[in-house]
């Protein structure tokens, strides 16, 4: 874990493994729809809605909204919507 928040959450909460950090998959996330775009952000924006924890698989899965928009999000192992995200490209 990049930081021992994930350790505290496993014994205090009886999570079932480490959570996987939000910030980190929304950087994950970033990169994921910087990468298969093509092209450069200009805004991302994300929100957590649900655990992922590191002993499961997950999905990352976008789609273009618009012509400099896209849809990002992370489903966990169970397909439950756990992070969703907005990006703005900037202009070609």
């Amino acid at each position: 874990a990049s930081t021992m928040t994930g350790h505290m959450l496993l014994k205090l909460m009886g999570y079932p493994g480490l959570v996987v950090q939000g910030p980190l998959l929304a950087t994950w996330l970033s990169l994921f729809v910087a990468s298969k775009s093509g092209r450069k952000l200009k805004i991302f924006r994300f929100r957590a809605k649900r655990p992922v924890f590191d002993l499961h698989n997950f999905n990352l899965i976008g789609d273009l909204t618009g012509k400099d928009t896209a849809n990002i999000r992370v489903l966990d192992h169970q397909s439950q919507l756990a992070i969703t995200a907005e990006a703005e490209f900037l202009p070609l």
